[in-house]
C-alpha cells in the first residue's frame, strides 16, 4: 500500500512525493507501535493452540480493546505531527503536505487496528491465507483511489497528499469488515464470539507486556529509517524523495523475511505450546534456510535493476532517479542482515522472549548505528550515502546479537516432547 501511494505522488511531483513521505513517516512510527503491540496475539494464539488451552477469542476480544486503547494514543501524537516536523528541522514547504496526508489517513486508524488484531488471530489460529486475500483486494482497490484521489482521474477530486491518505484510510476500512466477517464466519462457533466479553484490563495486560517490547523493536529499527528520513531532508527535497524511492523497494523486498517473521513466530509458539524443543529450532533453521533464498533474489534485483526499478518512480525526473539508485546499491547490501534478524526476531517472539531482544535492537540501531550515520553524513562529509552505511551497521548487529540470544533461550528450554513441528 506504501508502495502504491508513493507512486501515486511521485507521478505529480517530486513535491508531492516528498511530502506523503514524510507524512507516511510520522505515520509510520505512530501505527508501529500498535502493530507491534499486536504482533504478540499470533504467537499468545499459537501457544494456546499447541497446550491444547481454549481461550482464543477471550484473548482477541482483549486485544481488540487493547487496539483500540493504541488507536487513540496514536491520534494524539499525531496531532503533535507539525510541532515534531518543525523541531526535526523539516523542511517547512513539505511539512502543509504532510499533515494533509495525515489528516486523510487518520480516518483509517481505528480500522486498521482492528484489522490487525483480526489478522494476528487469524495467523495464531494457522488461517494466513485470510490476510492475504483480504490484503491483495484491498490493494487493487487502492490502485485506482489513490491514483484518482491523488491526480483527479476518474472524476474524482485532485486532492493530491490528503488523497493518497484518504484513499489507503477507505482501503483500511474495506479490509476491517472483510475480515471481520470472515472471522465470524470461520469461528462462529466459539463462545466468545457469541458472547462478547467485557473489557478485561488484567488479560490486556497481559498482552501488552508481551506486545510493548516488540513494538519497541519495530520502532528502533523503523525509528533508525525515519530518523534518517528526516536528516536526508536537510539535504533537500530531491534526496528526500531519492530516499523514499530506495526505502519503498527495500521495505517491499522485506515483506518476504517479515512474512517468514510471522510464520516462524507461530510455528516456534506452537512448538513451544507442546514443550518440543526440536520443533522449535526446526522452524527458526526453515525461516533462516527460506530467508536466505529470499534475500539472494532482491539484493540480486536491486544490483541488476537499480535504475529501471528507480525511473518507475520517477519518470520525469532523471537526476533523481540517479540519486535513488546510488541508495539503491546500498540497500542491496543490507538485504542479507535485514532478513536475518528479523527471522530471528520472530522466533524470538515464538519462545515469548521480548525484553531483552528490545534491548539489543536498542544498542544495535541506537547505540551503533544512529551515531555512525549521523558521523559519516555530517562530520566525515559522505552527506546521504553516510547515513545508509549507518543503516548497514546497525542491521548487521542486530542480525548477529539476536541469533545469539536465541541459541541461549533455546539451550535453556526444556525438551519433553520429540519434534512434531
Amino acid at each position: 500500500m506504501n508502495l502504491v501511494d508513493t507512486i501515486a505522488a511521485g507521478r505529480v511531483s517530486a513535491q508531492v512525493l516528498a511530502e506523503v513521505s514524510i507524512g507516511t513517516a510520522m505515520w509510520g512510527i505512530a501505527m508501529l507501535f500498535l502493530i507491534g503491540t499486536m504482533m504478540a496475539l499470533s504467537p499468545e494464539i499459537s501457544n494456546q493452540r499447541g497446550s491444547q488451552r481454549r481461550d482464543f477469542a477471550a484473548t482477541l476480544a482483549q486485544a481488540l480493546y487493547l487496539a483500540m486503547i493504541l488507536v487513540v494514543i496514536a491520534l494524539l501524537y499525531l496531532s503533535a505531527a507539525p510541532t515534531l516536523m518543525r523541531v526535526a528541522g523539516i523542511d517547512a514547504t513539505i511539512i502543509p503536505g504532510a499533515m494533509e496526508f495525515l489528516r486523510g489517513i487518520a480516518w483509517g486508524a481505528p480500522a486498521l487496528g482492528a484489522y490487525i488484531a483480526l489478522l494476528k488471530f487469524c495467523e495464531g489460529m494457522g488461517r494466513p491465507k485470510a490476510g492475504l486475500y483480504f490484503g491483495v483486494a484491498g490493494l487493487l482497490i487502492l490502485v485506482p483511489l489513490a491514483f484518482g484521489f491523488v491526480q483527479g482521474a476518474y472524476g474524482l477530486p485532485r486532492w493530491l497528499a490528503y488523497g493518497c491518505g484518504f484513499a489507503t484510510a477507505i482501503v483500511h476500512w474495506l479490509n476491517f469488515f472483510g475480515l471481520a466477517i470472515y472471522v465470524f464466519v470461520q469461528f462462529r462457533s466459539v463462545d466468545a464470539l457469541r458472547r462478547w466479553p467485557k473489557p478485561d484490563f488484567q488479560r490486556m495486560w497481559t498482552i501488552a507486556k508481551l506486545g510493548l517490547p516488540i513494538a519497541v523493536m519495530i520502532l528502533m529499527e523503523a525509528g533508525l529509517f525515519y530518523a534518517v528520513l528526516l536528516l536526508i531532508s536537510k539535504f533537500g527535497k530531491n534526496w528526500v524523495a531519492a530516499h523514499t524511492v530506495a526505502i519503498n523497494v527495500a521495505s517491499l523486498a522485506f515483506m518476504m523475511p517479515l512474512g517468514l517473521a510471522h510464520a516462524v513466530a507461530v510455528r516456534c509458539g506452537f512448538a513451544m505450546g507442546q514443550n518440543d524443543k526440536a520443533g522449535v529450532l526446526r522452524a527458526a533453521k526453515s525461516g533462516w534456510l527460506l530467508c536466505l533464498g529470499s534475500q539472494t533474489i532482491s539484493g540480486g534485483l536491486m544490483l541488476s535493476l537499480a535504475i529501471p526499478i528507480s525511473a518507475l518512480y520517477l519518470p520525469s525526473e532523471p537526476a533523481v532517479t540517479l540519486m535513488a539508485a546510488q541508495l539503491l546499491f546500498l540497500a542491496a547490501l543490507f538485504q542479507f542482515p535485514d532478513g536475518i534478524q528479523a527471522v530471528t526476531a520472530g522466533a524470538l517472539r515464538g519462545v515469548l522472549d521480548t525484553q531483552i531482544p528490545m534491548l539489543l535492537t536498542a544498542i544495535a540501531y541506537w547505540g551503533l548505528g544512529f551515531p555512525l550515520a549521523y558521523y559519516l553524513a555530517f562530520v566525515a562529509g559522505f552527506g546521504p550515502t553516510g547515513l545508509w552505511y549507518g543503516f548497514i551497521l546497525g542491521l548487521t548487529a542486530a542480525a548477529l546479537m539476536l541469533p545469539l540470544r536465541f541459541a541461549y533461550v533455546l539451550r535453556r528450554m526444556p525438551n519433553l516432547h520429540p519434534a512434531r513441528i
